[in-house]
């Protein structure tokens, strides 16, 4: 059984899944299965996905059963091998040739259900790096953290996934917010300062901030409760998220007045 199992799905992107397949195959720690949960796609992505699977026995390839990311994430979790599982979209890399075998580590370590690390977003010239100082996440500290994480730099023990009850695919952009508040509960959280993913920019979830917020939300509403003191904290939240990303694009549209 290998030790880790990366599922990674794809859609038109047939560059990025050799990129990221690269990106694990340099791994120091070679004790892994990846599959590729591939989409229906007018590129060649599922071409290269057959080629790199026939390359590489440790590769599967999974045809998506149903529409949509989580529904995808949910069939490569089915197929899962693995003692522990990291999500990583075709395009997304490790930040380094030593994180999965550090992140293994870590949880095998800590023995929590999900550790997260920092991300750089890959923006050319201008990379944005996310991190914060070692830290046991709470579900409470996990909620309301500006960039609470993404699930490429995130490594999650299988059995926890599965108790659960994996992605729910109700939530169409915060379906990872809410599987990470479950599992925290279950299982604890630990939250790390080395930066374990490299991710693409202008994904989903970025260009529709006002629904991940909505989500979150009615995320939080679900796991604390309606009636909770938390969810007067949530709503504010949500609103002040909302605000900010009104007067970015704002801004973003005077400036750009001014210089033309």
């Amino acid at each position: 059984m290998a030790l880790v199992s990366v599922v990674t799905i794809a859609k038109d992107h047939a560059q990025g899944l050799r990129k990221t397949y690269a990106s694990l195959e340099s791994q120091d720690n070679k004790d892994w299965q990846m599959l590729l949960v591939i989409a229906p796609s007018k590129d060649e992505t599922f071409i290269v996905a057959r080629d790199i699977a026939a390359q590489d026995s440790r590769v599967q390839v999974i045809e998506e059963s149903t529409p949509g990311l989580y529904a995808a994430m949910n069939d490569g979790i089915k197929n899962c091998a693995g003692e522990f599982i990291w999500f990583m979209n075709a395009g997304d890399e490790f930040s380094g040739s030593h994180v999965l075998g550090s992140a293994i580590q870590t949880i095998v370590t800590s023995e929590v259900g999900v550790v997260t690390g920092g991300f750089r977003i890959d923006g050319g010239n201008s990379d944005q790096v996310f991190s914060y100082a070692l830290k046991t996440m709470t579900a409470l500290n996990f909620s309301f953290n500006r960039r609470s994480g993404c699930h490429q730099a995130m490594i999650f023990n299988s059995q926890a996934v599965r108790e659960a009850g994996n992605y729910n695919t109700s939530y169409a952009l915060a379906s990872d917010f809410d599987l990470v508040l479950k599992v925290i509960k279950s299982s604890g959280g630990l939250r790390v300062p080395d930066v374990y993913a490299s991710i693409e920019p202008g994904g989903v979830a970025d260009q529709n901030l006002f629904q991940v917020h909505s989500e979150k939300h009615a995320a939080r509403k679900e796991f604390f409760g309606k009636y909770s003191p938390v969810i007067v904290l949530s709503l504010l939240w949500t609103l002040a998220a909302r605000v900010k990303i009104v007067l970015k694009k704002y801004f973003i549209k005077l400036k750009k007045k001014i210089t033309e």
